[in-house]
């Protein structure tokens, strides 16, 4: 299930070095992909799929989205953003890793974390 821990494990992740996020291979950390990314990010990719938080229409709810400043976004806009994340890594490797770079992953569990409240 995706819950707080998961949510604020990313978060700390991302916070205390963005760069842990993603990994030059070694063998107890998961892939997505050809990248591997830290566990509490696979955790949270596994979450989303799992239990159905993703967003079915996402590529074309992502036109509206995009220009909306994150801290506007609603809990389901959030999971738009993060099911656009996600499912791109599985065509264009390194689409997560962008998203870590450019810090938007993190400003979105930040706001995702804050709905949750």
């Amino acid at each position: 299930m995706l819950n707080r821990v998961i949510i604020e494990d990313c978060i700390r992740c991302l916070t205390l070095n963005p760069s842990v996020a993603v990994r030059d291979g070694r063998a107890e950390e998961l892939t997505v992909r050809e990248r591997v990314y830290a566990p509490e990010i696979q955790v949270l990719a596994t979450a989303l799929a799992q239990y159905g938080y993703d967003d079915p229409n996402y590529m074309e709810n992502m036109e509206r989205l995009r220009h909306t400043p994150i801290e506007q976004l609603s809990l389901n806009e959030c999971m738009t953003w993060l099911t656009y994340i996600f499912r791109g890594e599985e065509t264009v490797a390194g689409h997560i890793q962008f998203y870590v770079e450019n810090g938007i992953l993190l400003q979105l569990l930040k706001r995702l974390n804050e709905l949750l409240d």
